[in-house]
């Protein structure tokens, strides 16, 4: 079945419309839903370390490592690097999973997705880039992404998302430091992280986790196949992408309002005012 096409601020709020009818009335909270925006078409619901150009890129540096974890051994590698040439600049008392956060907020590669609750921010950020380029808008329930316990069983999958502080999140995470205490049943796990002041608050920041494989004794691990495929998937034709950005500036949805420091306020101001020096 062929994506739908977005070309408007509208179109975008009659699905969000619709998608909220799912849930209670109003009055009962912010129904859960999520969004990501792409400016490419033929990207995954991916985290970095999961795309094709990292996992060719951990083969071939996986065999100056001792570790016979392949792509994981590069992961811990780097993760610890990463703590341990960032140690000045970390908060005190710092944990693992404080660390890993941070590491995706500055570049690091790692097995966090971003998504936001704000669907004009996603509308934004696949607006605002490849303007040659079709975009693609997701819509996640991220309580989709979570595993059916077994009836009758002891309790293997959250019975619901989760915040930061989970226990399961400093599993998942601690593993990706040490190279111990996998988690036995690895999936796709949906977070809900602290707002803090900066831009996860402006752009109501959210996660998905892509748990890493349990390593077996006798083999590397098999990387299963985490990208999302409960999404809804929405077309943002190139040529509606200009006029998107002017209306997302009418309602206060910019560089600026979704970063808010000095490099964003400067870039805001350019592209305003057309001030494209490749152009």
């Amino acid at each position: 079945m062929a994506a739908l096409e977005l070309r408007t601020i509208g179109d975008l709020m009659e699905i969000v419309h619709a998608e909220e009818g799912q849930f209670a009335d109003r009055g009962g909270g912010q129904p859960l839903i999520w969004y990501r925006g792409h400016p490419y078409p033929g990207w995954e619901l991916q985290p970095t370390v999961l795309r094709r150009w990292f996992i060719d890129l951990a083969g071939r540096r996986s065999e100056v490592l001792p570790s016979q974890l392949g792509q994981l051994g590069i992961e811990i590698a780097v993760n610890r690097e990463f703590r341990r040439k960032a140690a000045s600049l970390l908060p005190t008392g710092a944990s693992a999973v404080d660390v890993y956060f941070l590491a995706q907020h500055h570049g690091m590669p790692t097995r966090l997705l971003d998504w936001t609750t704000n669907p004009l921010a996603a509308l934004f950020f696949t607006a605002a880039g490849a303007q040659t380029q079709d975009g693609v808008l997701y819509v996640l329930h991220p309580r989709d992404l979570i595993p059916k316990n077994p009836e009758g069983r002891p309790r293997i999958y959250p019975s619901d998302v989760v915040d930061i502080r989970d226990p399961l999140v400093a599993q998942a995470v601690e593993c990706l430091f040490t190279g111990e205490n996998w988690v036995e049943h690895p999936f796709i796990l949906p977070i809900m992280p602290d707002l803090r002041t900066g831009r996860m608050l402006q752009q109501g920041s959210c996660f998905t986790l892509h748990m890493p494989p349990t390593p077996t004794a006798d083999a590397r691990p098999k990387e299963p196949a985490f990208s999302i495929t409960t999404a809804k998937k929405y077309v943002i034709p190139q040529s509606a992408k200009s006029d998107l950005l002017v209306d997302l500036r009418r309602v206060g949805v910019n560089f600026a309002s979704l970063f808010l420091d000095l490099d964003n306020i400067a870039r805001e101001i350019r592209e305003a005012w057309g001030m494209n020096p490749s152009a």
